[in-house]
């Protein structure tokens, strides 16, 4: 998947072939997680990963 460029008003939906039983956000800034979540925030600046893993 291409990287997606947002903004802190930008609306993010998930789309899983099958609903997960749960799915956690991991958030990864120089090469590290720095926090867990399982809501997203994007007023965070510079470049940021967000990771969902879902179970």
């Amino acid at each position: 998947m291409d990287p997606v460029i947002a903004t802190a008003d930008t609306s993010v939906t998930f789309d899983f072939e099958e609903d997960p039983d749960d799915y956690s956000i991991r958030i990864w800034e120089d090469e590290a997680t720095t926090e867990s979540s399982s809501d997203i925030d994007l007023s965070g600046q510079g470049e940021v990963v967000y990771e969902v893993q879902a179970e």
